[in-house]
């Protein structure tokens, strides 16, 4: 009789332990401050942006929606991209070719947020970063209302659109390209798509 009770003992321990455990945390997983995978802000519920079409300096017209199937770290700068946003857009360079092997699977966009008056320094952006396709948006309300769907302002953020056109990532201006790089790499590695 003592050795079942024993037993019974330990199958309690063994199984139903973990579980009340692990419903607790669940419970209080607020008050724990577990550390988070991610570095950049989740969007709930991720908002789309296949609606979003880009005019690109030569004028031909880029869809977003035809950009499916691939990852996009989709960059909002203002009218004018100066040094800073260049600075940012060597930055998204150099996580793109971080990627390595995977970078195939990662686009990158540049949105401004009005047409320049100066359609020369789009064409010189698009020269200087050839891997970086440099657009307005065409309907740039659907792209704000999108934007506003998510409670960001327009400028300064960087997005990831995941290959099924939505917006579910964004990042603020002072995130390290380390921890872009880290999150994106994780993405990836568990994304079977794109």
């Amino acid at each position: 009789m003592q050795k079942s009770t024993r037993t019974l003992w330990l199958l309690f321990v063994v199984f139903v332990v973990p579980l009340l455990l692990a419903v607790l945390m669940y419970q209080q997983r607020a008050a724990l401050h577990l550390p988070q995978l991610q570095h950049g802000h989740l969007l709930a519920p991720p908002v789309s942006v296949t609606q979003v079409a880009l005019q690109q300096a030569d004028n031909t017209t880029v869809s977003l929606a035809a950009m499916q199937g691939r990852w996009l770290m989709l960059y909002v700068a203002p009218e004018v991209c100066e040094s800073r946003c260049q600075q940012y857009l060597h930055t998204l360079q150099q996580i793109h070719v971080a990627l390595g092997k995977d970078q195939q699977r990662v686009r990158t966009l540049l949105v401004l947020g009005k047409p320049p008056t100066d359609l020369h320094s789009m064409t010189a952006l698009t020269q200087r970063y050839p891997q970086i396709r440099v657009g307005v948006a065409q309907q740039p309300k659907v792209f704000n209302d999108a934007l506003g769907e998510a409670g960001l302002a327009q400028e300064g953020h960087l997005f990831l659109v995941d290959p099924h056109g939505y917006m579910l990532m964004w990042y603020a201006q002072g995130t390290t390209p380390r921890d872009i790089t880290k999150d994106l790499r994780r993405l990836l590695g568990v994304s079977h798509i794109g």
